[in-house]
């Protein structure tokens, strides 16, 4: 009888100790990944700073992009509507040549010589930053790819984008010209 009470014993400390086991990987997990809902909380703030490396390896800082109207594109060469958008992303930076308007891409690539490669043979004439880390995406509450976000020339997030865009449609350059 004795052993029968230390086997149930054994086993439910056994038991509590996968639970909690189970439950430090779960803390663990949420604090990797970004909850979804978390980037609703982002538009109608600051776009949160960042300072990052471009294909020529020169840093950038958000600071860089003080009063002008601001597309942050996340994305990456292995992402098929990220690849998409980029001749409509071009397009549009040639649209707005000139204005107090930049777009900012952002890669999560895991491959910086894939990034240059892809970049130099698409002729992308935008500034193209590499998120070697992933500490901007965080920041930025990604959790699919494209993620975009429209910024005010005071640095607020006033729309964010999911998947891919036509970012010379009516509605997208309405929005950007609502915002010289």
């Amino acid at each position: 009888m004795r052993w029968k009470r230390k086997l149930i014993i054994i086993g439910l400390l056994i038991g509590i100790g996968i639970i909690g086991l189970f439950f430090i990987f779960v803390n663990t997990i949420n604090n990797i990944l970004p909850n979804p809902w978390e980037v609703e909380d982002l538009v109608g703030r600051k776009a949160p700073h960042f300072v990052l490396k471009d294909l020529q390896n020169k840093e950038v800082n958000f600071m860089d992009f003080r009063g002008k109207v601001l597309i942050i594109n996340f994305w990456s060469t292995g992402c098929p509507a990220c690849r998409e958008e980029i001749p409509s992303l071009i397009k549009l930076k040639n649209i707005y040549e000139g204005k107090n308007f930049e777009i900012v891409a952002i890669s999560v690539d895991r491959s910086l010589q894939t990034l240059k490669e892809f970049v130099k043979n698409e002729e992308i004439n935008f500034i193209v930053l590499y998120d070697e880390a992933g500490m901007v995406s965080r920041k930025y509450k990604v959790f699919l790819l494209p993620t975009t976000f429209l910024v005010n020339k005071k640095g607020i997030i006033i729309e964010k984008f999911f998947g891919k865009y036509d970012w010379t449609s009516k509605e997208i350059t309405s929005k950007i010209e609502e915002n010289f």
